[in-house]
């Protein structure tokens, strides 16, 4: 590295701001046009800038609290006696602030609601009645079925006993509906095939009717003349019970299943 370089470098920072006088500004500039090893620092140095620049517009979608760009803006206008100090201070905090930022971006995406697959789930449903499909995990054990589906779907799942409703659990599966990761719960009852839908985060029901039975609220589609739909929302999971037509004779199966997710055991 040159004198030169290493004076341009110290002033590099103040170049970029239009800080220095206009001799100096067009002698860095001049400087520039003809060393690689400068410019490629001077275009690092912007990059970052525009990247911070990016985090302001992002701020309101990740909800960044105000404070931090506050704190984010005093520390970029600090000065340091020494040029050098102040660049290495202002890539340090760029560092920290795009580190803020992934934290806070994974932290909205884990916060945020996720649309309940209904649509889908009424489709698995009548094609898991036509075909008669057997669960990947069977068994009639509603907690060895809450342990299964802890383990595939990463989160707290209560076991759904549906006995009093007079349901037998028969197995239980985690299939792909809409791009979600699903369980799926099946029973059998009096009136035939009783399915239950479990999607973590998936706990807004777009759209539907909301009934209250017993005190209890649930989202209702009673649209479709073989298939009804009852949802309900437990805590950052989203539930569903698929269940035949008419919907009046599985208003039971609703409320006992919710209430065993209402009440989680381990």
């Amino acid at each position: 590295m040159t004198l030169q370089c290493q004076a341009v470098l110290e002033e590099l920072a103040a170049f970029q701001d239009g800080e220095l006088k206009v001799e100096r500004q067009f002698e860095i500039q001049t400087h520039l046009t003809s060393c690689d090893s400068c410019r490629q620092e001077a275009k690092a140095q912007e990059s970052i800038r525009q990247g911070l620049r990016k985090l302001r517009q992002q701020d309101a979608m990740v909800r960044v609290p105000t404070r931090m760009w506050a704190n984010a803006a005093q520390e970029w206008d600090r000065r340091d006696a020494r040029k050098r100090m102040r660049v290495q201070m202002r890539l340090g905090f760029a560092g920290a602030c795009m580190l803020l930022f992934l934290i806070s971006a994974v932290w909205a995406r884990l916060a945020e609601r996720v649309d309940f697959p209904v649509s889908s789930v009424m489709q698995d449903f009548r094609m898991v009645r036509a075909t008669k499909v057997t669960p990947e995990f069977e068994t009639a054990d509603p907690d060895a079925a809450a342990q299964w589906l802890r383990k595939r779907l990463d989160s707290e799942v209560p076991p759904i006993n549906l006995s009093l409703s007079q349901g037998r659990l028969l197995g239980v599966d985690v299939v792909k509906l809409a791009g979600t990761e699903t369980g799926r719960l099946l029973y059998r009852g009096p009136q035939g095939l009783i399915g239950v839908y479990i999607t973590p985060r998936g706990t807004n029901f777009a759209n539907l009717e909301k009934v209250t039975f017993e005190k209890r609220e649930f989202e209702r589609d009673n649209t479709s003349k073989d298939i009804g739909f009852y949802g309900w929302q437990q805590g950052k999971v989203g539930y569903g019970l698929a269940l035949p037509q008419p919907m009046a004779a599985g208003t039971g199966f609703a409320l006992d299943a919710e209430r065993n997710t209402a009440e989680p055991k381990r």
